[in-house]
């Protein structure tokens, strides 16, 4: 990773800090679906979209920071 080759301190909870604040705060808004001007507006498909978001892609991005964390630490270990 970059953040190794380059020895920053603190590089991949940078980064993972960086994907979160995009997942939570970001990326949802380009997804909610064009407000009915004929009709009610209701609310529940930008609730589905932001809770996507969160749940999907802020889990997967935790997991696989654990995951690549475990295994570079059981990897400096056997060397």
């Amino acid at each position: 990773m970059i953040s190794d080759k380059l020895g920053l301190k603190h590089g991949r909870k940078l980064l993972l800090l960086i994907i979160l604040i995009g997942y939570f705060f970001i990326l949802p808004p380009f997804f909610y679906p064009e407000p009915n001007p004929n009709g009610n507006n209701c609310g529940m498909p930008t609730v589905g979209v932001t809770l996507a978001f969160w749940v999907i892609g802020g889990g997967m991005a935790s997991v696989l920071h654990l995951v690549y964390y475990l295994i570079r630490k059981k990897m400096l270990n056997y060397k």
